[in-house]
């Protein structure tokens, strides 16, 4: 069974790596950010997956994930917790998140606090 590496990205801008059996992935992620989730595809290679609630709930802005989305074109903001991993196979499962694209995430997140 392979394991599935991710980074949880919270509001407060603090980062968490998460290892998971790929049989989990999606409890994982419901677990990290509280409830159901919708997936975005930022890239090929680079996914997030986000409350989809997270607006009508009142979360707080997430400032990471909604700074990609707006890479995409949407001006819509991202509320709550996001999971970033990589993106899925032929087969539609969902890969690792490279270890190059987790620094620069959490690097983000950090530069993020001082804003």
């Amino acid at each position: 069974m392979n394991t599935i590496h991710a980074l949880v990205v919270r509001t407060d801008n603090t980062t968490e790596r998460i290892e998971v059996p790929e049989t989990e992935i999606s409890n994982a992620i419901k677990s990290a950010i509280g409830g159901w989730f919708d997936h975005v595809t930022i890239q090929p290679s680079l996914d997030f997956w986000v409350d989809d609630e997270g607006l009508l709930k009142s979360l707080p802005l997430n400032k990471v994930a909604t700074r990609f989305y707006e890479m995409l074109g949407s001006s819509s903001p991202i509320a709550g917790d996001v999971v970033f991993t990589g993106g899925t196979n032929a087969r539609g499962e969902t890969l690792s998140l490279d270890e190059n694209y987790a620094r620069a995430i959490e690097l983000m997140a950090e530069m993020a606090k001082q804003f």
